[in-house]
């Protein structure tokens, strides 16, 4: 375990540069003078289930009000789904009634689960002849996930990286983007029939996408798009606001400094992105994570993105990338992001909680599960040489209703070729 103690733009304030927690890697600590309720949560990696059979590029897992778990990832040539109700500690696929007319996803998906209990699995298909996103496809499973039905969204050149929001109301938002503005749909019948909306941004990509407790919707838009062939000079970086179920948007600006490179994966010290994650907390305080080089930057607002509070919340000796954040409760964030390339990549996964200093001042403290490696290798290059690899663009989180938490990471060897995912318990006390 790794805690580590951030500050505003790199420096510690005042209150604290006498009072630092110290750390072992065993996950032991100490303080000096801190008060009971600013001693951040222990986290611990539990013992990892690995589930061969299907690969789970970019994976997400979501809980249903059950308690039962459901998790997919991008995977060819068709989509999957698997069903946990032990809390993760085995795995069945089950069954999706996947259309027999034609294909419908084997990228970039996204999972929710409304309130009755109706889970949600967002896809689109990309074309490996062409190398282009070609549709967006949404299956519908009721009665638990075991009654599935499906529709399209888009069909349409370079469809790209959508992602579902449901809000209070059950009203379902899917953005996307094709490489000509972020493109928004909503379905008021739980998925069944879809209203294309206008754009919400004339260019840019759907780097994310994100929902408050009121209903609040927020697009981070980005200027890479369409799979990766279009990248804006000077292009959009920003968010966009709704306060109305997406009826209007409104632009805002984020913070932090990024410069954008058309790279996937973390080559001669570019730094890659792609998602750029932004999550309420459930008092609504809006948030913001991004990298910034060897550092990890938070970003807290409580006016919706007005005006915010920064701090660098982690600093290692190799380039930070491919980031994931949560909400949960009030002043809590769940955390990703690899660090490394190759021999030396490395998952990160913590939890982020917003103590009060000795001034009353709330600072993040980021407490870290100790890194670890991830089953994913490249294809063969011309040499024939295999690297690791991150297999994706983030790893996905989840807040558990018992108090745990957990991550996802895919498999995906080479030699022997080897597809699946790994379910990473992660234990907190307390809880």
């Amino acid at each position: 375990m790794n805690i580590l103690l951030p500050s505003k733009y790199g420096t510690y304030p005042k209150t604290w540069s006498k009072r630092l927690i110290f750390i072992l890697l065993v996950g032991v600590f100490t303080h000096c003078d801190v008060a009971e309720d600013q001693i951040p949560t222990s986290l611990s990696l539990g013992d990892p289930v690995e589930v061969e059979g299907r690969l789970a590029r970019e994976p997400m897992v979501q809980q249903h009000p059950n308690g039962d778990l459901f998790l997919s990832g991008y995977s060819i040539p068709s989509p999957f789904m698997y069903r946990s109700s032990d809390h993760g500690r085995t795995w069945t696929e089950i069954d999706l009634n996947l259309p027999e007319d034609g294909p419908v996803g084997n990228s970039d998906i996204d999972i929710k689960i409304g309130a009755d209990g109706t889970v949600y699995l967002l896809q689109m298909y990309f074309d490996l002849e062409v190398f282009e996103g070609k549709l967006v496809n949404i299956g519908v499973g009721r009665n638990n996930g075991t009654d599935w039905t499906w529709s399209s969204i888009s069909m349409e050149r370079f469809d790209d990286r959508p992602w579902l929001e449901i809000d209070p109301e059950g009203t379902l938002h899917v953005i996307w983007n094709d490489g000509a503005g972020v493109k928004y749909a909503r379905s008021n019948d739980g998925g069944i029939t879809w209203v294309r909306q206008p754009l919400i941004y004339p260019s840019g990509g759907s780097s994310h996408f994100t929902s408050g407790p009121n209903g609040e919707l927020i697009a981070r838009i980005s200027p890479f798009s369409a799979s990766g062939w279009v990248l804006e000079e000077n292009g959009p970086d920003f968010m966009a606001l709704s306060l109305d179920r997406g009826n209007t948007w409104k632009i805002k600006e984020v913070p932090g400094l990024r410069v954008w490179n058309q790279v996937f994966g973390a080559f001669d010290g570019l730094i890659p992105r792609w998602v750029e994650p932004m999550a309420f907390d459930a008092a609504g305080d809006l948030y913001y994570f991004w990298s910034e080089g060897t550092t990890m930057h938070l970003a807290r607002s409580t006016d919706l993105g007005d005006t915010w509070q920064s701090w660098q919340v982690f600093e290692g000796a190799e380039l930070a990338y491919y980031q994931w954040m949560i909400g949960g409760a009030e002043g809590e964030l769940g955390v990703s992001w690899f660090t490394g390339v190759n021999e030396t990549l490395k998952v990160h996964a913590g939890l982020i909680e917003l103590k009060e200093d000795e001034t009353g001042e709330l600072v993040p403290l980021l407490t870290e599960v100790t890194p670890f490696d991830i089953r994913a290798e490249t294809r063969p290059d011309v040499d024939g040489n295999i690297y690791k690899e991150t297999a994706g663009e983030y790893i996905p989180l989840i807040f558990l209703e018992n108090g745990e938490m957990g991550a996802v990471t895919p498999i995906q060897e080479r030699d022997p070729q080897v597809f699946g995912f790994v379910w990473h318990p992660i234990e907190r006390s307390p809880k």
